[in-house]
């Protein structure tokens, strides 16, 4: 876990600064997501995507874990960060008017494809596999993909 570290750090520290931007950016526009059908619905995946991100690269910097809690944290935060962001995307789409649906199931299937790879991640490393690091890390660098560009239409894109 060593060879690790510094990819941790860089990523904790990361979400934490993408996590305030989008704070003080979602303030910005609270009117508008607030007002608009499904939207404030999808604005909390971005920022249950971060908080994975964040919590995880934390939890997965405590120094001298064998594979089982390590996996066992990656496991955790990837079935809560699953059921989570799926029950904010299913209410966006139910709360979104028709002809948005789609374009919100895409973004729900992109949140998938960016966050089931926790939970292969998790159950491989509790299986003892050090490979289950690389699906973590896979899932971190596209989650933040993925909360970015949701950031930037709840930022700029709501605005047009």
């Amino acid at each position: 876990m060593e060879a690790w570290h510094d990819f941790l750090v860089a990523q904790v520290g990361a979400s934490a600064a993408l996590g305030g931007l989008l704070f003080v950016g979602l303030s910005l526009n609270l009117e508008k997501i607030v007002s608009l059908a499904g939207v404030a619905e999808r604005a909390q995946i971005p920022l249950v995507m971060i908080l994975a991100t964040l919590l995880l690269g934390s939890l997965l910097l405590i120094p001298r874990q064998e594979f089982l809690p390590l996996g066992a944290e990656g496991l955790a935060v990837g079935i809560a960060t699953v059921a989570m962001g799926t029950r904010f995307g299913l209410r966006a789409m139910h709360a979104s008017p028709p002809d948005y649906r789609g374009r919100v199931f895409l973004s729900l299937a992109f949140f998938w494809a960016a966050t089931l790879p926790y939970i292969i991640g998790g159950l491989l490393l509790l299986a003892g596999h050090d490979s289950g690091m690389y699906w973590i890390a896979g899932a971190i660098c596209v989650s933040l993909i993925k909360a970015m560009l949701d950031a930037w239409v709840l930022l700029i894109e709501i605005n047009r």
